[in-house]
């Protein structure tokens, strides 16, 4: 029997009715994956559930949408919005076209805005830089760096803020104009890092380089840094970091700091000097030692007042390391490592100073001599100073 003939229109009305559609298709597995997220007794479990969601792509962005907009808890927004950052994610590493539902882009700048669960601002901040909408998502962001403390946050808030594009740099400009939160303005200042700074802005950051935040003035000063800017404040900023350092990473950076931006003064090289009280490591000491080099003579005043004063043998050495090949030809050099031999009840603390004038080579050996023919009445000394002489004797065959 021959099948009878249908008009096209009820065709279709057939095949609509009868073929389910591609949402109805995916809503099932999804709600599936996210029951099972919710249920889920160990992150194994949970991460396999979630990666059935992600597997659908782009497919899977409309009903993701729907459920995010009829949350009812955060909890549920936190697994819809890890979910989605992964889905986009994986589209920008395979270099997919990324259209996001409008509904989703204005559901997330909405809730930017509006939560203040920390673990669901990440999962939306890190969705944002993968999926830009400067119009949209800037304010959120922007409201969420200035009211987080959370470090890792910050960090991620700015790097999303920065992935926006130059459309947000307006929104950006406006916040940091604005803003008499010093911890607020260095983020911002962080923001602006590789943007053309307008006057406005420039008076901005050497405003903040006087502020009592460390960290703000440190990423003023490398904000102006980078643009090429030169501020009496710069140094001013450094020498406050260096105050204020209590780690070895502090330590190090501000002397680094203050080696560039030195103005060679006395107050200076007596700031370094005294910085050596907190350097218990070669990296540090080495920073420091260079930007007294950098101070001119009154810094090289400094560092050998400091070698001279040691007491710690560790400290001596790495002096030698990194003063001798380049002050060798200093009569201070040897000099210094000379007073310590005479002043010092410590042998380890002796033989770290013999070590320096041997290593000082020919200005070492002609300081030993010259101690020598002063004929020192002290015994020690004198037993120190043959030792010290007994390393430039040539050897004989017969040794």
């Amino acid at each position: 029997m021959k099948h009878p003939f249908l008009p096209a229109c009820l065709i279709a009305a057939f095949l609509a009715a009868s073929v389910p559609s591609l949402a109805d298709t995916l809503e099932k597995p999804i709600q599936d994956a996210f029951e099972a997220m919710a249920s889920a007794q160990s992150e194994e479990a949970f991460y396999g559930a979630a990666r059935t969601v992600v597997a659908l792509g782009s497919d899977a962005l409309p009903d993701l949408t729907k459920r995010l907009a009829a949350a009812k808890d955060d909890d549920e927004r936190l697994n819809i919005t890890y979910v989605l950052a992964n889905i986009v994610g994986q589209m920008k590493l395979k270099r997919e076209a990324i259209e996001l539902p409008p509904e989703l882009v204005s559901l997330t700048g909405k809730l930017l805005l509006e939560t203040r669960n920390t673990q669901l601002e990440a999962n939306l901040a890190n969705f944002s830089v993968v999926a830009p909408h400067p119009a949209e998502f800037g304010p959120g962001l922007l409201a969420l760096l200035e009211r987080t403390e959370d470090q890792a946050l910050r960090a991620t808030a700015s790097a999303a803020i920065v992935y926006q594009g130059a459309e947000v740099l307006p929104l950006v400009q406006d916040a940091f104009y604005r803003s008499t939160n010093d911890r607020f303005t260095g983020d911002l200042a962080r923001v602006l890092y590789d943007t053309e700074l307008s006057e406005q802005s420039i008076a901005k950051l050497q405003d903040l380089l006087k502020s009592d935040n460390s960290e703000a003035r440190q990423l003023a000063a490398r904000t102006l840094d980078k643009a090429g800017i030169k501020s009496s404040d710069l140094l001013e900023s450094a020498l406050k970091d260096l105050a204020s350092a209590r780690t070895e990473v502090e330590l190090s950076f501000a002397a680094s700091k203050v080696r560039k931006h030195t103005d060679l003064s006395e107050r200076v090289a007596a700031a370094l000097a005294s910085a050596f009280e907190r350097a218990h490591r070669i990296e540090e000491r080495v920073e420091l030692v260079s930007a007294l080099l950098a101070t001119g003579e009154p810094g090289k005043t400094q560092l050998f007042a400091v070698l001279q004063a040691s007491n710690d043998p560790e400290e001596i050495g790495d002096l030698t390391r990194v003063t001798n090949t380049r002050l060798q030809d200093d009569p201070r050099l040897s000099a210094a490592y000379i007073a310590i031999l005479k002043r010092t009840d410590d042998e380890k603390v002796s033989e770290a100073a013999i070590h320096g004038l041997v290593m000082a080579r020919q200005p070492g050996r002609e300081a030993i001599e010259a101690a020598l023919k002063e004929q020192p009445a002290d015994e020690r000394l004198r037993r120190r100073l043959t030792k010290a002489a007994s390393f430039f004797t040539p050897r004989t065959a017969s040794d």
